[in-house]
């Protein structure tokens, strides 16, 4: 387990369930940093948000790089963040000096004005940014991104809208099925069930069964960080989110 995380969040709500990650401290031996930005993310005008990441990448790099230079092992480090903060951890990985980050999480990181090639690397969550790059998609081609951004990329369900986020807010605005990356994962790391993934192609082809065969993964900071590509985590409507099969406990990541 990482023994420090960055948590990010866009607005209150992300930056209350951030808090749950006390659920860390109760899990292993460990320290929770959690850097609340949400008055700059929450600007009315998103590209000012947007710019501010860059503020808040690099003065948590400068954190990291001192707490490094008292003795913190970055490759036990997990950054994890929301929407414009899964964008933020990445420019975090880009700009430390001292060593590689260990973990890079993105939970459904921002697309607007990144996605297209429209944000250079530097300023954005890529695969090369940390020793393992995490990314979960949730609402890919509204608010999140609909890039391949980590060394492993989850899709929970088709990656772009989520099994009960279904009312008027949620088609105007998609904001359930964003925010629904928080939940996916506090309740990877403190949840009795897992949630597992199996790489495949596309999600039709998951549907299909076509799948079933294929790599595994199992969310959350134990990860199995030697796997690669695309995966697709199927979910309930409400939580506990995780969906089981009746042979769940072979559900184990692959070695």
């Amino acid at each position: 387990m990482p023994i420090l995380n960055l948590h990010y969040s866009g607005s209150q709500q992300g930056c209350s369930k951030a808090h749950r990650t006390g659920a860390y401290v109760s899990k292993s031996d460990c320290n929770v940093i959690i850097v609340d930005w949400h008055s700059l993310a929450q600007s009315m005008l998103y590209p000012e948000s947007k710019a501010d990441t860059e503020i808040v990448g690099e003065r948590t790099a400068e954190l990291l790089d001192n707490l490094a230079d008292n003795g913190l092992d970055l490759s036990r480090v997990n950054c994890v963040g929301h929407s414009l903060g899964g964008q933020t951890v990445g420019i975090v990985g880009d700009r430390v000096t001292k060593s590689r980050v260990g973990m890079l999480t993105g939970l459904d990181p921002a697309g607007p004005m990144y996605d297209h090639n429209s944000t250079p690397n530097k300023n954005k969550l890529d695969s090369e940014d940390g020793t393992f790059v995490l990314a979960v998609h949730t609402n890919a081609k509204r608010l999140g991104s609909r890039e391949m951004l980590g060394t492993v990329d989850v899709w929970v369900n088709d990656g772009t809208s989520q099994p009960g986020c279904s009312d008027i807010k949620e088609r105007a605005t998609g904001l359930c099925s964003h925010q629904r990356a928080i939940d996916i994962w506090v309740e990877s790391i403190i949840g009795v069930q897992p949630f597992v993934g199996w790489q495949c192609d596309s999600w039709s082809t998951f549907e299909d069964g076509e799948c079933e065969m294929n790599s595994k993964i199992t969310m959350g900071d134990n990860i199995n960080q030697s796997s690669q590509g695309l995966f697709f985590v199927p979910t309930g409507s409400k939580s506990p989110f995780a969906e089981l099969s009746d042979d769940d406990d072979e559900y184990d990541d692959d070695e």
